[in-house]
């Protein structure tokens, strides 16, 4: 006899007993609501009277709220009030946990049983067996004979897991939410590798407990053999702390620690180190220790919906430490303190700004301190007045241990309309001011061996307008091209730059597309761009079916006399200016590209080229970085031509190669090299990565690293998550149109 009915007592006792299993194993908070219906189907329902047990058997299943059991037959003795389920029981939750067992036994409020040859299957198929296991006081779950792995295994179990963490006895603590080992033997191919008397680890609801992380195994040419065991503390749900004891062999020894912790009104981040090292002089070792490190603490809060403040503090014990060690900080560290504030269109900002050198070359007595560092911008709209009015105020108090301290006050303002014709004509016009009074100290010229302290001030005010016309033709393939002509002018009084004033802020210019038609070009305030100029250009846009999109556009800038604003070099230095120009390359299938480049107008050789392919091919995707400025562009005021190329690619399926070249043409020297190869199984990662750091600086001298990575899944490590992302990533690029015409896109719908 078949029957289903609502919410039968003993098929609600034996669900939950099932849920209290799977619970006791996978530590599931969410035991089933009895309060909701259940449905039941069994073969045979019936009651004996005088051992006052009621009995369900003949292919019983029960659902409910998308949990499901499964079992041969089902038993409630009322008076020893104990669950009975046995043969094939087969327990599935709502996030698809299944539990598989033989036998189970239970009291009815579930604190106490015992069940026999069970086996417990997660969502990602990684598998907890035992040959038995008690639950006492509804909090400890004893295994016994068990085994864990996330390795997939045979049907007919004919082939052992690649690996398995297998103990006499596995206590797991619902409260606690860990689970212990007992005499654990990590058993690779089913051969015993690794031994441990105790081991724990958290259970897979928790998503992050204290505990060791996946170690670091390594050698460096310069550093020697390179061992890591970082440890990951918990302390509460809003914080925690990560400690890295790091030997070198031929160095010494290194401490890393980072602090995270969450506010409820913004983050908090410290990381530091501490090593107590070999003495390093012009790249060779002395026979002295020295104790060296460095800390960066960062964070940012919220004050109220108007306000916020951050922080960020960044040093080293030395100018060597960071590159000896490979800290990717760079070759200046910043520590700054801010406050700002964000309303509506009117923005408030107070910072102060401290820098330590890593340059061998430089002294830090000549860094500056920008202290205090205020700025004030607002937009100011009327429906009475056409276009907009803007208001900017700073102030800036710039100081050095040993060189030129200057202060300064900057206000400007100004006003800016746009109007389109019904031709399609745009045009923008308008006006702005700004005046600066500085006053300066220790400036001494010695190219004319005088000093030139004192106060200065300036008042510069400029005028501009600008025109341009975008011209639409739409073929019948679905072909959009876009061309649009562009001019502009700008006129303020020439000069403006008293020989007086240092530059502090506005040493590094590069002329590109993006500043050809801005009024004042300089991007500090020590400098401005005066004098009387036009500009002009030209874009042209086709967008085909699918979105991609190639643009480019050219102009060039003319004055009525020469500029010494920018320096020789610069481009903009003569009446005419050279070419400017960018090609962009965007949602093809296979290939993104942009460059941003300028041509000199005498002989058209390139001044400076800003270049990035990237093409993805099936599993492969490779791309190009080069970059090249001139002297006056360069920020070292040196010529800089750099060539980078990246290689990312899943030379099959479980392996993934990586690779980075980085060479300094300009030199000419290679800067960097590396490759890693990373095999990804279902439930292991082997990885090997090599680089080679070509610069020396005279104290730190090139050198080769070598790391070895192992992660177990499951058990630390990140390995999988950059294989999901690196997968995705290329997933992404090859979202070729073939495959958008399979998913139904249309032409129609593209455009």
């Amino acid at each position: 006899m078949e029957f289903l009915c609502q919410r039968p007592l003993l098929l609600a006792l034996l669900a939950l007993a099932c849920s209290g299993w799977l619970n006791a194993a996978r530590a599931l908070d969410a035991p089933i609501d009895t309060t909701k219906p259940i449905d039941v189907s069994a073969a045979q329902l019936s009651y004996d009277q005088n051992a006052r047990a009621l009995t369900a058997s003949g292919a019983v299943e029960a659902s409910q709220d998308g949990n499901e059991l499964r079992a041969d037959r089902l038993v409630y003795q009322q008076d020893t009030r104990r669950l009975f389920a046995e043969g094939n029981v087969v327990f599935k939750d709502a996030t698809g946990q299944t539990l598989t067992t033989q036998r189970l036994e239970l009291t009815d409020d579930f604190k106490d049983g015992v069940i026999q040859a069970l086996e417990l299957r997660f969502v990602d198929n990684a598998r907890l067996r035992a040959g038995g296991g008690v639950r006492e006081n509804g909090t400890l779950s004893r295994l016994e004979s068990a085994g864990y792995t996330p390795c997939k295994t045979c049907k007919d179990n004919s082939f052992p897991p690649l690996w398995e963490i297998t103990a006499g006895s596995v206590t797991h603590n619902a409260t606690d939410k860990t689970i212990t080992y007992k005499g654990a033997t990590l058993n690779v191919l089913d051969t015993p590798v690794f031994y441990a008397p105790y081991f724990q680890h958290p259970d897979p609801t928790v998503k992050r407990q204290s505990g060791f992380l996946a170690p670091k195994l390594g050698r460096n040419t310069e550093q020697g053999l390179i061992i890591g065991t970082p440890y990951f503390l918990a302390i509460d749900d809003s914080q925690d702390l990560t400690l890295e004891p790091r030997y070198f062999s031929s160095a010494g020894e290194m401490l890393l620690g980072d602090y995270r912790r969450q506010f409820g009104n913004g983050k908090l981040d410290i990381s530091a180190s501490g090593a107590s090292v070999d003495e390093l002089k012009s790249g060779s070792q002395t026979n002295r220790t020295v104790t060296a490190g460095n800390i960066k603490a960062r964070g940012a809060f919220d004050i109220n919906d108007a306000w916020r403040w951050s922080f960020l503090g960044n040093r080293a014990s030395d100018k060597f430490y960071l590159r000896r060690f490979d800290f990717p900080e760079g070759d200046v560290l910043t520590s700054n303190l801010t406050a700002e504030r964000l309303e509506g269109d009117s923005y408030f900002n107070a910072s102060s700004y401290a820098f330590q050198t890593l340059r061998p070359a430089e002294r830090q007595e000549n860094s500056p301190l920008l202290a205090p560092w205020l700025r004030y911008n607002t937009i100011l709209r009327s429906n009475q007045m056409p276009g907009q009015f803007t208001v900017d105020a700073s102030t800036l108090s710039l100081s050095r241990r040993a060189g030129v301290d200057s202060r300064r006050l900057s206000l400007g303002g100004g006003w800016d309309d746009k109007k389109t014709t019904d031709t399609g004509v745009v045009f923008r016009y308008g006006g702005l001011v700004r005046a600066d009074t500085y006053q300066i100290n220790d400036n001494f010229d010695s190219s004319v061996s005088r000093n030139r302290d004192g106060n200065v001030s300036r008042a510069v005010p400029f005028i501009f307008a600008e025109a341009r016309q975008p011209w639409l033709r739409q073929t019948q393939t679905g072909l959009i091209h876009i061309i649009e002509p562009r001019i502009g002018v700008v006129a303020s009084p020439n000069g403006g730059n008293p020989d007086q004033l240092p530059n502090e802020d506005a040493r590094s210019f590069n002329f590109d597309t993006s500043n050809l038609f801005t009024p004042d070009r300089v991007y500090g305030y020590d400098r401005v761009d005066t004098g009387q100029r036009l500009d002009v250009g030209v874009s042209n846009n086709f967008s085909g079916i699918y979105g991609a999109t190639l643009n480019t556009f050219i102009g060039q800038s003319f004055r009525t006399k020469d500029s010494d604003v920018f320096g020789a070099g610069s481009g903009l230095e003569h009446e005419t200016s050279d070419y400017v120009g960018r090609i962009s390359i965007a949602r093809l299938p296979f290939v993104d590209f942009d460059s941003k480049i300028r041509v000199a107008k005498s002989d058209a050789k390139i001044q400076s080229n800003d270049t990035t392919l990237t093409t993805t091919l099936a599993d492969i995707q490779f791309s190009t970085d080069y970059l090249f400025f001139g002297d006056a562009s360069s920020p070292s005021g040196k010529s800089l031509e750099e060539l980078g190329l990246n290689l990312s690619s899943f030379v099959m399926p479980k392996w993934l190669l990586e690779g980075r070249f980085v060479r300094d043409i300009a030199a000419p020297d290679n800067r960097f090299a590396g490759v890693g190869l990373t095999y990804y199984d279902q439930c292991i990662a082997l990885g090997l990565d090599v680089d080679r750091d070509f610069t020396n600086d005279g104290t730190n001298p090139s050198s080769t690293t070598v790391m070895l990575r192992v992660d177990f899944r499951n058990l630390g490590g990140d390995a999988w998550d950059k294989q999901v992302r690196q997968r995705n990533r290329l997933g992404a690029r090859r979202f070729n149109s073939y495959e958008r015409e399979q998913l139904g896109y249309s032409q129609d719908a593209a455009r």
